[in-house]
């Protein structure tokens, strides 16, 4: 916790300061609930590796080769153990990891016009740890119902 709030107060990027702040609060959660549930539980243990997993993608998804299979390693599990874990929050890990970089782009392009309006949507999709643009496309669309183009600055309905 010292570390992630070492990092929100020294970042002044303000998607990594959402990334640290979500993850401050997955940690925060995962103390709280072993404080209320104790040591031990199954349930507890499986909250655990989910708000590892998620510190480890909000610290990771930048980099296209940040798989699940990285992010078990990176977490100490196997990747079996990480899939049947997420089935107890109804998702799985590879979805997890594309919804946050999509939902990052997003971010990003909608923030454009006042960070950086020369951004283009293909620096946004590499930036957020995307391959090709083809899948950045593909997953936005599938989220948003519209194209990363057509983000104007103003966040509307999906």
């Amino acid at each position: 916790m010292k570390a992630l709030l070492g990092k929100l107060l020294t970042t002044e990027n303000p998607t990594a300061q959402t990334h640290t702040v979500e993850a401050f609060y997955s940690v925060l959660g995962a103390l709280l609930t072993e404080r209320t549930l104790g040591n031990g539980g199954t349930v507890n243990l499986e909250r655990q590796i989910v708000q590892r997993a998620l510190i480890a993608t909000s610290e990771h998804y930048r980099d296209p080769d940040f798989t699940t299979q990285a992010m078990a390693e990176r977490i100490g599990i196997s990747l079996r153990r990480l899939q049947k874990t997420f089935r107890a929050v109804e998702e799985t890990p590879r979805n997890r990891l594309q919804r946050f970089r999509v939902e990052t782009a997003r971010q990003m392009l909608v923030n454009r016009h006042t960070q950086d309006p020369a951004l283009s949507v293909t620096q946004v999709a590499f930036s957020c740890g995307f391959g090709d643009l083809s899948t950045f496309y593909r997953q936005y669309r599938k989220s948003y119902r519209r194209t990363p183009g057509q983000e104007t600055g103003a966040v509307q309905g999906a």
